[in-house]
């Protein structure tokens, strides 16, 4: 923590741990199914991974969001996952979202993700 300015830490701390943009959401792990928006708690919003991502219902908003390691961004119809290992030596995931369309952006241009 030390090498990190305090410019930086008090930047990330006011992040907050959901953020809603038109026609989706984004978080870092997911929400809880079944419970209201504004109601979550920033545990799940965190760390959730079961719950969230067994759930095929529609959430709302389409939620994008990464913790769960994959190999490439996946739509799941309620939710895009684009945690594609980056952490972890694998490639970082670009995305464009219209609406609630979803391409990944690629060497090759943009490709549309689709549910499936």
């Amino acid at each position: 923590m030390a090498a990190v300015p305090h410019s930086h830490r008090q930047f990330l701390e006011s992040r907050p741990t959901l953020h809603q943009a038109g026609k989706c959401a984004f978080v870092h792990a997911g929400i809880r199914p079944g419970v209201a928006l504004k109601d979550q708690t920033e545990t799940d919003l965190v760390w959730i991974r079961d719950a969230f991502l067994k759930e095929t219902a529609c959430f709302g908003p389409l939620f994008v969001h990464g913790h769960t390691a994959i190999d490439a961004p996946t739509h799941y119809g309620n939710r895009v996952n684009i945690d594609s290992s980056a952490a972890y030596g694998g490639p970082l995931s670009a995305i464009v979202i219209e609406g609630r369309e979803v391409f990944h952006l690629t060497v090759r241009g943009r490709v549309g993700l689709h549910p499936g």
